[in-house]
């Protein structure tokens, strides 16, 4: 297996990963301010 290829899909999984976080944080958020607003 190519070297830039294991680098590649290394950085989409952290790529994933970091998305997938954002997304729980984003969501954590949206249903914290959406509990203490109403």
């Amino acid at each position: 297996m190519p070297a830039d290829l294991i680098v590649h899909n290394s950085h989409q999984n952290l790529t994933k990963q970091l998305t997938s976080h954002i997304f729980a944080v984003t969501w954590k958020e949206r249903a914290y301010s959406y509990h203490h607003t109403s």
